[in-house]
């Protein structure tokens, strides 16, 4: 649900659907890497392309694709319960257990 104020009266909206889709990332020639990314879909549109781990420097990928399915389950949880963006932090990185340098 996504929850805006618009003349002091909140507006809400239900997300149908949010899905995710976990692709490897050598399958996107330009970044010449190998790993691990992920896409959110919300009510059947692209909404996150994610073909990198966020919220470290450079374009670090997962490892695997156990890593990547955690943190779209996190993005998604956070997108469905309105927190808007749903970005995160090397914080919740860490306590998914995701490997980065």
């Amino acid at each position: 649900m996504t929850d805006t104020i618009q003349n002091d009266i909140a507006v809400v909206h239900e997300y149908k659907s949010i899905e995710s889709i976990i692709f490897r990332t050598d399958t996107i020639a330009e970044l010449h890497i190998q790993g691990w990314g992920y896409d959110v879909y919300v009510d059947g549109k692209k909404m996150i392309h994610q073909p990198h781990i966020p919220a470290v420097p450079g374009r670090q990928v997962f490892r695997s694709r156990q890593e990547a399915e955690k943190v779209a389950a996190l993005v998604s949880y956070k997108i469905k319960n309105n927190i808007m963006p749903p970005s995160l932090t090397t914080a919740e990185l860490d306590s998914l257990g995701i490997a980065y340098e």
